[in-house]
């Protein structure tokens, strides 16, 4: 599954949801969903998306490979649908 966007609550399992927004570390869990789902999502809006969210610095995001941007986009996705969002928007 490629993320360009925008990802709908829809296009996640409900386990993938509840196994990557518990309590601790999720790490390993992030990671096997992403590997399940085949995770990818688009380099430039996902950096846009994860600096906006204060989390990261962009220089710390620009020096990111690919899968550490997916499974930060999959691990944020996770906790917003968790807590009742319907989408993601990784455009600006």
């Amino acid at each position: 599954m490629h993320v360009e966007k925008v990802l709908n609550r829809s296009e996640i399992p409900l386990q993938c949801i509840f196994n990557c927004s518990h309590v601790g570390d999720c790490g390993p869990d992030v990671t096997w969903w992403r590997d399940e789902l085949d995770f990818t999502v688009d380099r430039k809006n996902a950096i846009e998306y994860l600096a906006s969210s204060g989390g990261w610095y962009r220089e710390e995001l620009n020096d990111a490979d690919d899968i550490e941007l997916a499974e930060r986009v999959l691990w944020m996705a996770c906790a917003d649908f968790r807590q009742g969002e319907d989408a993601l928007f990784l455009e600006g």
